[in-house]
This record gives C-alpha cells, sequence and structure tokens, in this order.
C-alpha cells in the first residue's frame, strides 16, 4: 500500500510540476509581449515629438 500510495504521490508532483513550468511559461510569454508593445508605444510617441519639432522648427513666423 505505501509504495502505491507513494508511486502516486510522486506522479502527483511531477504533474504539478508541469503545470507549473507551464504556467510559468505562459507568464514570461505574456510579459514579454507587454514589453513589445510598450517599446512600440514609446517609439510612436518619440515620432510624433520628432514631428512636432521639425514643424515648429519650420512654421512661418506670424
Amino acid at each position: 500500500r505505501v509504495s502505491v500510495l507513494d508511486n502516486r504521490l510522486s506522479l502527483s508532483q511531477e504533474l504539478l510540476d508541469m503545470v507549473r513550468v507551464q504556467a510559468h511559461g505562459a507568464t514570461v510569454d505574456a510579459l514579454e509581449q507587454v514589453v513589445v508593445w510598450l517599446v512600440a508605444l514609446c517609439a510612436l510617441i518619440a515620432l510624433f515629438q520628432l514631428y512636432g519639432i521639425l514643424a515648429w522648427n519650420h512654421s512661418p513666423l506670424l
């Protein structure tokens, strides 16, 4: 009985480890996508700022 119970406990531990690794991988993927979107947003804001600076410098004085 003890060996059967030990075997089941070992199998449960392996399954839990697999689930933990899968969840960690999903979390890392989600964080990576957030970082990519934030970098893209920063680049877009920088382009708008650059356009604003260039347009301001080349605008005629009234």
